[in-house]
């Protein structure tokens, strides 16, 4: 089983949901993925945007089966993105 855990870091922009969904993607092993927590209200955050670059990757995947996007501000826009990417692809999913 294959685990990332990158929570924690200020990645909640569109440009890293861009670059992690190419690295998704590309990876079928994967199977666990957290980025929770990686909104900050004090920085140039984008969590709608986030949220729509990385479910490309999530839905490109096929190996996944959690994710973790706690604490990231995603709104409804963002949720309803990851919502259409994890049909039938990831069993487990954390929103707070």
């Amino acid at each position: 089983m294959a685990i990332l855990n990158m929570s924690n870091n200020k990645l909640a922009t569109k440009e890293a949901g861009q670059a992690l969904a190419g690295a998704l993607a590309a990876n079928s092993t994967l199977n666990e993925l957290d980025v929770s927590n990686n909104y900050d209200q004090f920085d140039a955050n984008d969590g709608p945007g986030f949220a729509k670059e990385l479910a490309i990757g999530v839905s490109a995947n096929g190996a996944l089966t959690s994710l973790n996007l706690s604490r990231n501000f995603l709104q409804a826009e963002g949720a309803k993105h990851v919502a259409e990417a994890i049909k039938g692809h990831v069993s487990a999913l954390r929103f707070d």
